[in-house]
């Protein structure tokens, strides 16, 4: 059974998704191509390298402190912090 603090992470991913695609001049099928953070992201998760995803998730915080408004940080950041919740 999944904790709480999971059920939220999840959630708080979904929620990204969702202001994503409903975010004024943001496109929800920006692929990993067009995003080079993205695609970082995908790459560190790929091979498991949990420092790196440390480090993206530094970063991630940072960008988000200087445009809160960026809903796409916010999804690459869900998408890191997911990644910390599947290897629990």
């Amino acid at each position: 059974m999944r904790s709480e603090k999971s059920v939220h992470l999840r959630l708080l991913g979904v929620a990204c998704v969702a202001l994503l695609s409903i975010a004024p001049g943001t496109s929800a099928s920006v692929s990993a191509a067009d995003d080079p953070f993205g695609a970082a992201v995908e790459a560190a998760r790929k091979t498991h390298d949990e420092k790196q995803m440390q480090s993206l998730k530094g970063q991630l915080e940072q960008m988000i402190a200087q445009n809160p408004n960026d809903a796409g940080i916010y999804l690459e950041l869900a998408r890191v912090l997911e990644y910390f919740l599947d290897v629990q």
